[in-house]
């Protein structure tokens, strides 16, 4: 049989992997697009804001100090962690909440223990005499009011501990009401949802590029 010149035509189908690819690549824009746009309303319009007011608190030698305390300043930093971890306590957490209920905020509104239930956390800095506490809730003022009335009570109860004054506790910045919540991230968001469901998208194309069909067997396997 004399050769006509001619070529097969792969099984699978016409046309080649960069042409069916180039497809696909419009399929993921486009539905990465949509997701990003919809967990962007979703996180903007529907989720709730939370707000993270945060005060910085510090520990240090009293007047007394020079006579009692060891002068290591590991020392001071072991005492940061060990206040940090009463920070959390709830027996001052309950009552800085309940002291920022009802209080009045910047516009001269009356303000309410919001319905997303308040929390805090404290750490120390490392290798320093520093803490801080946050205290995240839906609203802003609500946030602000409790944590500096937290930083409040861990000084009182410092000095009720130590009321020789070996160590003294000052607060180094009290919180002010954050201005932009700190979440949910929108734009991040939506930027992470575009992200994943093109490379999804993407993946299932190249499957489909390369044997078509193949996406079809893959889920079978499954």
């Amino acid at each position: 049989m004399t050769d006509t010149g001619q070529t097969n035509v792969p099984v699978h189908g016409r046309g080649t992997f960069a042409n069916r690819f180039r497809g696909w690549i419009l399929i993921a824009l486009a539905a990465g697009v949509i997701c990003g746009a919809v967990a962007f309303v979703i996180s903007a319009f529907v989720v709730p804001p939370a707000y993270t007011a945060t005060a910085t608190l510090q520990v240090q030698p009293g007047i007394n100090a020079s006579n009692y305390a060891p002068q290591d300043p590991r020392y001071a930093n072991e005492l940061s962690q060990t206040w940090a971890a009463i920070g959390q306590m709830k027996s001052l957490t309950r009552p800085a909440y309940d002291s920022a209920t009802g209080t009045t905020d910047s516009a001269g509104q009356h303000r309410i223990i919001s319905s997303q239930s308040p929390s805090t956390t404290c750490q120390a800095t490392t290798i320093t005499q520093l803490f801080s506490c946050s205290v995240t809730a839906s609203s802003a003022d609500f946030a602000a009011h409790a944590v500096n009335a937290l930083s409040q009570a861990i000084v009182q109860k410092q000095q009720t501990w130590s009321p020789e004054q070996i160590w003294t506790i000052n607060i180094v910045n009290p919180a002010s009401p954050p201005s932009s919540p700190s979440s949910p991230h929108s734009t991040l968001n939506a930027l992470v949802a575009f992200a994943l469901v093109a490379l999804v998208v993407l993946g299932f194309g190249w499957i489909e590029s390369r044997e078509p069909g193949g996406v079809l067997r893959l889920a079978r396997g499954f």
